[in-house]
């Protein structure tokens, strides 16, 4: 399996789709320049054909590449969202131990993504805007490394072997409480409740002008 570090640089994101396809996921074509499908079957048409997936990038170079999430793929992503997504995070590591080297992708607008290996029970898709982590999980998909959004470019900065999820990390995964100072087993106080709902009946989906 090439190492996805290797592919930096290159003006294609042929080679990444296939990097992420060697690593058993499923892959779903985007938009050029965005995050949205760019299939008639939107999230419904990701696929693990390799043959597929090659002539799609063939057809159009410069699509993004997308990455489906959960037991799909086998992955769980940790989406640290900016300044406070970083915050966030440097204090719950802090609290409970630096997180194990893992595939770590920076996005384009300096985020970073942490892929985990998914554990043998469901996790829910959570979007947490007071604390910026976002768990990109079951029903979902990630915008994968090589893609270019707003100008920037997803790179990866550490192509590491995808970590277990550290238990204290899937605590807060599947209770959406991320503040360091309260327990995830206990009930969400105001200051941890989710900003945003969890949804797990709605996949992402979307309509496109380019079609694979």
């Amino acid at each position: 399996m090439e190492r996805m570090e290797k592919l930096e640089g290159r003006t294609r994101n042929n080679p990444y789709a296939l990097a992420c396809l060697d690593r058993g996921w499923m892959i779903l074509p985007l938009r050029v320049g965005g995050k949205e499908p760019a299939i008639r079957d939107g999230f419904h048409g990701a696929s693990r054909d390799r043959a597929r997936v090659t002539d799609c990038w063939a057809k159009h170079p410069n699509l993004n590449v997308g990455v489906v999430t959960g037991a799909e793929s086998g992955i769980v992503v940790l989406d640290v969202d900016g300044a406070r997504g970083r915050r966030a995070l440097h204090r719950l590591e802090r609290a409970h131990g630096r997180l194990p080297a893992t595939l770590r992708v920076r996005t384009g607008r300096g985020g970073l993504h942490l892929y985990f290996e998914m554990p043998d029970r469901p996790v829910a898709r959570r979007i947490n805007r007071e604390f910026g982590l976002d768990v990109l999980a079951d029903d979902g998909y990630v915008v994968g490394p090589g893609s270019v959004v707003g100008g920037g470019v997803y790179r990866v900065v550490e192509d590491e072997p995808l970590a277990p999820i550290p238990d204290w990390l899937l605590g807060r995964m599947l209770s959406g409480c991320w503040d360091p100072a309260s327990s995830p087993r206990a009930p969400l106080n105001t200051s941890c409740k989710e900003v945003m709902t969890t949804r797990t009946s709605t996949r992402p989906g979307g309509q496109s002008t380019e079609q694979c």
